[in-house]
């Protein structure tokens, strides 16, 4: 199972995401499906679905989330050596600080 990248259909910021992903992802390791879709009702719980922002989500093959900058970041880790390494400086940095930046 691949990840999943969910993303706010509506959010410009999403759809750079995903088509950044696109040009990098040569193994087709993600699978993109947008927050308004039946992709997340089908794999995110209700409740769980209720708390997660308008904004980027992985859920990883396991079922963990990550929501914005940590979505951002796992995103990064698994895009090839250089963004491994982009990633892996990022995620140094205390989320509220990664999320001040990402907002």
């Amino acid at each position: 199972m691949n990840p999943i990248l969910f993303y706010d259909g509506t959010c410009g910021l999403c759809h750079g995401a995903v088509l950044f992903v696109l040009k990098r992802d040569g193994e087709g390791a993600f699978r993109f499906a947008p927050l308004q879709g039946e992709t997340l009702i089908e794999q995110v719980p209700e409740e769980t679905r209720a708390a997660l922002p308008d904004s980027l989500v992985l859920r990883e093959p396991d079922g963990r989330l990550f929501m914005r900058s940590s979505a951002v970041v796992v995103m990064l880790k698994r895009l090839g050596p250089f963004w491994r390494v982009v990633g892996a400086l990022l995620w140094i940095i205390p989320r509220p600080l990664r999320n001040l930046g990402y907002d």
